[in-house]
Order: structure tokens, then C-alpha cells, then sequence
């Protein structure tokens, strides 16, 4: 009867202390903090770098043939064609559409600085029987960084920038283009500064080409 009792006890016990490890766990589990290693951190300030400063130009062609604004194909005016970008794309001097009634190519480098916004058109061309001769060429992407939006960037409030991108407490961070500062903390006295440095292309507005480096710094 003894050895039952005492079997009973232990089980007792035994549960006792699970219970108490267990509670222990959900007790300290919402403080506990994740580490972070410098390659980690310097992850997660590419990507949001990217998600901020990078666009794409998109370039596209309007083709325009001759046709009569009269009945059909013959003498007078040409057509009037009206070509309408969507979601805020707009051209190199900042308009929304484009109207002419010349025959000719033209061709549009079209920018947002909104990337998810998507890429639209709506073309018109009056009269009806002459839309035949207006066509559209494919458009060709270009992706980089955008002066526009690092400006953007630069102009921010680092610290609530950092919350925003919810980057670890106690945990810096700046960003370099060239060797110029855009945002970023002070590191503080005898910090332990990891940088990372990439080259890629800055896009202008009409699609051309800058190379930069581009130094990731975290401590």
C-alpha cells in the first residue's frame, strides 16, 4: 500500500513540475527576442530599399498612318488619335495624354513613381474606320533606381522609418549611395559596423542608364 502511494506521489509531482516548466515557457515566450545577424539585417534593409527606390520606365510606341478625318480613306485632315495613359503613368513632361492628328512614330517613356500601380492605355481614334491605321508597339522595360524616389527616401524621418520597416530594437542602420549618405542612424561611439556594398543602375526618366554603388551599413 505504501509502494501505491508512493507511485502516486511521484506521478503527482512529476505533473506538478511539467506543469511549472510548461507556465514558465508561455510565461517568457512573448519576450523572448529573435537574434539578428549582420547578414540578416543587412537583408532586410535591401529589401526595403528596393520596395522604395526602384521603378520601372516603361517605353512605348504609337505608330500613326494616314487616313482621312472625312468618310473613310481619301482628302482633308487626318484622324484624330488620343492616346490616354492610366494609374498615373505619365510622360517625360509629366502629362497623361497624348493628341495628334499627324501621321508620324512617336515614342513615350512613361514612369510612376507608385509600383504597384498597372500599366494602361486607352487609345482613341476618330473617325472609327481609321483606327486600322494607328497601331501600338511593345512596350520595353526598363528597372533601376529612380532619383526621384531615393530623393523621397532621403527626406524621411529615420526613426519612424525604422519603425515602419520594423527593423530590431537596439539595431541600426544606413544606406550610401557613391559614398553619399541618403538615410541612416549615427553609429554610436566604437560601434561594430558591417557593410555590404552592390553596384546597380540608377533609370531616368527616359531610360537611361547610371551606374552606382550602393553600401549597406548595419551595427
Amino acid at each position: 500500500m505504501k509502494r501505491g502511494f508512493s507511485h502516486l506521489d511521484w506521478a503527482i509531482s512529476m505533473g506538478i513540475f511539467l506543469v511549472a516548466i510548461l507556465s514558465i515557457f508561455i510565461y517568457l515566450k512573448p519576450f523572448s527576442t529573435k537574434l539578428y545577424g549582420n547578414e540578416d539585417l543587412v537583408g532586410i534593409v535591401k529589401e526595403k530599399f528596393n520596395e522604395e527606390a526602384y521603378w520601372t520606365i516603361k517605353k512605348l510606341s504609337l505608330f500613326v498612318g494616314s487616313c482621312s478625318s472625312g468618310q473613310g480613306r481619301g482628302q482633308g485632315r487626318n484622324a484624330k488619335v488620343v492616346l490616354a495613359f492610366e494609374n498615373e503613368w505619365k510622360t517625360l513632361d509629366e502629362e497623361t495624354s497624348f493628341t495628334t492628328d499627324q501621321t508620324g512614330i512617336y515614342t513615350f517613356y512613361l514612369h510612376n513613381l507608385n509600383r504597384n500601380k498597372e500599366f494602361a492605355v486607352n487609345l482613341r481614334v476618330n473617325p472609327p474606320p481609321c483606327r486600322d491605321e494607328v497601331s501600338l508597339g511593345v512596350v520595353e522595360d526598363t528597372t533601376g533606381i529612380s532619383d526621384e524616389l531615393v530623393s523621397i527616401l532621403s527626406g524621411a524621418d529615420y526613426d519612424s522609418l525604422r519603425n515602419l520597416w520594423k527593423f530590431p530594437p537596439g539595431k541600426d542602420f544606413a544606406i550610401f549611395i557613391d559614398q553619399q549618405e541618403i538615410i541612416g542612424g549615427k553609429p554610436y561611439q566604437r560601434a561594430n559596423i558591417y557593410a555590404e556594398q552592390i553596384r546597380d543602375f540608377v533609370v531616368s526618366k527616359d531610360g537611361n542608364l547610371r551606374e552606382v554603388v550602393i553600401s549597406f551599413r548595419v551595427w
